[in-house]
């Protein structure tokens, strides 16, 4: 028998109840919930099993249930442990207090709209693919919402030390249910579309608008939460060139965050990269990206919103969805894979984002009967949402790192995937105004998001090692091997330490050094490095006549840097605390050891008089070339 979807969840536009169970047929849902004997709970009484697991806390004395209530902060969860008779696997209750009734009820709403569409979808490892809502209730004078999931760590947490192939098996399934997901509420995504459900006696209702790209970004990345200035700013420069739309949104927003019953909290603002004078041009040149690269839609799917890593556990199930909107699949698809942990994996070499959006596309098409143009179509649009969601997370990620410093590592990774991806899609005016806006960004240079990079001249920016072993032939006649062109390594070549000194003043302190070739790849990255708004700090222990001879070999390789600097001491600690740098790399261990211990990210650029360096140090990593550090930078 085929599962009918019930017009009272659904309200609006006329559902096509046939295509909808032939499309349930084609899972053949019913058949292996029969045959795995699987358990459906009963959703007709919620409050009548949410009463009975808290009564059975309290008699077993597991809570004083009003306290414990009471000290949940508005719009925080608590989590109780429960055990039940569904399934073998851990389960909790998720109690959040909320301080707007009417907020409350549409997020039920929504959850149960998910949930009712997914809920018959075969388990995978006793997982079920959404989070079950059960009920909304006042309790102790503050109402609270309880929704009923497995226990597990989320995506994210589980993913810290790379994926088993078991962890694979089980993205792929959470892939899978994306795809699901998409397929089934692709019936009830065209035009504009309200939900309603009679809940516990009252009947409740939210619409699903189509999802605003420009809004989305500037909330995320721009403004943030309790920033009335920005928003102020923005009003007083945003004309009808950007949209109606728009100047509509930013004066709901002024009204909502200047509202005289607003009380904000220090604890409640959350920073985003805010307004300057660079904001409005890549405002418009968004636009148009949003117009030609996002707003393709070769069909449109109900979205979760927020289909985050964090907001996946690690056995399948999905959780938080926000307010639901209308849209292209691929924003929730770009959400989930555009995690820095998935590049980990890709260079693991476990799978690639190309095979799990394979996983994604097979599910999807199998179920929706895809043909290989609107396949093709909807692919090609992957990209352009994960550069959107990059710039979305950049302010997040910055917001995280006052508590969490390794958080400013992953804005830094969202910057440069943004600017990526623009760089493939060949939207190189969209690029800089966007590396522009960020760069007289006041909250990214106090949070550090675009680096201050430290980088040693001789053995990682030039390479001498040719002009080294011709000139120990000619003045010592000594055969110098490439891994004894250093000050430590010469005397195993019988050079000793003070005439190898003397033969290096020889080639540094003239024109003769202006043939020395440079390391492979190092312009093209420290051109990038630049361009994208980070400093490069070349700095040297060289005398200041030498100094004189390198400024004159960048200037003929037209190597760009921010400053040459000249330390007067042997360590290169001094300078790096003056210029406030992020990253040093340099090519001799014991010049990195003495950085060590003061927050700077630290690299031992590979040569042949290091190779065979023991790394004593974790805070130093092993750079082989300047395309394994332009990864790691």
């Amino acid at each position: 028998m085929t599962k009918q979807i019930e017009r009272k969840y659904f309200a609006g536009p006329r559902l096509n109840l046939t295509e909808i169970s032939e499309f349930l047929e084609r899972r053949k849902v019913q058949q292996y919930v029969k045959e795995h004997q699987i358990k459906i709970p009963n959703l007709a009484k919620p409050e009548v099993y949410l009463e009975g697991i808290v009564d059975d806390f309290v008699k077993k004395g597991l809570l004083d249930l009003k306290e414990r209530l009471r000290q949940i902060s508005p719009n925080k969860s608590e989590v109780f442990d429960i055990l039940d008779d569904y399934g073998s696997m851990p389960r909790v209750l998720i109690v959040k207090k909320y301080e707007d009734i009417t907020q409350l009820k549409k997020q039920l709403l929504r959850d149960r709209f998910i949930y009712m569409q997914l809920k018959d979808l075969p388990p995978y490892l006793n997982f079920v693919p959404f989070s079950r809502p059960i009920c909304f209730k006042k309790i102790v004078g503050e109402f609270y919402y309880v929704i009923r999931r497995v226990k597990g760590k989320n995506l994210d947490e589980k993913l810290q030390n790379g994926a088993s192939s078991k962890d694979i098996e089980a993205i792929e399934k959470i892939l899978e249910h994306f795809a699901d997901f998409h397929a089934t509420s692709r019936y009830f995504a065209g035009g504009e579309y309200e939900i309603s459900e009679e809940i516990n006696g009252e009947l409740i209702s939210d619409s699903i608008g189509k999802f605003n790209y420009l809004e989305n970004m500037l909330e995320r990345a721009v403004v943030g939460k309790n920033h009335p200035q920005t928003l102020e700013s923005l009003e007083g420069t945003v004309n009808e060139s950007i949209g109606i739309k728009l100047k509509n949104w930013i004066k709901r927003r002024i009204k909502k965050d200047l509202s005289p019953k607003k009380e904000y909290k220090l604890s409640e603002k959350y920073e985003r990269l805010g307004y300057n004078d660079k904001l409005l041009p890549f405002l418009r040149e968004y636009k148009k990206f949003i117009d030609k690269k996002l707003s393709i839609l070769p069909f449109e799917a109900i979205l979760h919103c927020d289909a985050y890593p964090t907001n996946v556990l690690e056995g399948g199930t999905i959780i938080d969805p926000k307010p639901l909107k209308r849209g292209n699949p691929m924003l929730d698809i770009s959400h989930f894979l555009i995690s820095p942990k998935f590049d980990f994996i890709n260079q693991q070499g476990s799978i690639t984002t190309e095979n799990l959006l394979d996983s994604y596309f097979n599910h999807l098409s199998e179920q929706l009967n895809l043909d290989s143009a609107t396949r093709k179509e909807l692919r090609e649009t992957y990209n352009p949402h994960v550069a959107h969601n990059s710039i979305c997370l950049i302010g997040a990620m910055l917001d995280q790192s006052k508590k969490d410093p390794k958080k400013k590592k992953d804005a830094r990774y969202f910057f440069n995937k943004a600017v990526d991806i623009m760089e493939e899609l060949k939207l190189d005016n969209l690029k800089n105004l966007f590396i522009d806006y960020v760069k007289n960004s006041e909250y990214a240079k106090e949070n550090g998001l675009l680096m201050k990079i430290g980088i040693d001249f001789d053995g990682v920016i030039s390479d001498s090692t040719r002009l080294k072993i011709n000139m120990a032939k000619k003045m010592y006649n000594i055969d110098l091997q490439p891994e004894h062109c250093s000050k430590n390594n010469a005397e195993e070549a019988g050079l000793p330490k003070e005439d190898y000194e003397k033969m290096v003043r020889e080639i540094y302190g003239t024109d003769f050094f202006l043939s020395a070739e440079e390391i492979p790849e190092v312009k093209e990255t420290i051109e990038r490095l630049v361009e994208r708004g980070n400093e490069v700090y070349i700095i040297t222990s060289r005398s200041e006549k030498e100094v004189k001879i390198a400024e004159k070999w960048l200037a003929n390789r037209g190597i760009p840097y921010t400053e040459l600097v000249k330390t007067n001491e042997q360590s290169k600690l001094p300078v790096c605390k003056e210029k406030g740098i992020d990253v040093f790399i340099d090519d001799t261990y014991e010049k990195l050891e003495e950085l060590t211990g003061n927050r700077l990210s630290l690299y031992l650029f590979s040569s042949p008089a290091n190779r065979n360096i023991e790394i004593k140090h974790q805070d130093i990593k092993i750079a082989k070339d300047w395309k394994k550090l332009s990864n790691f930078l």
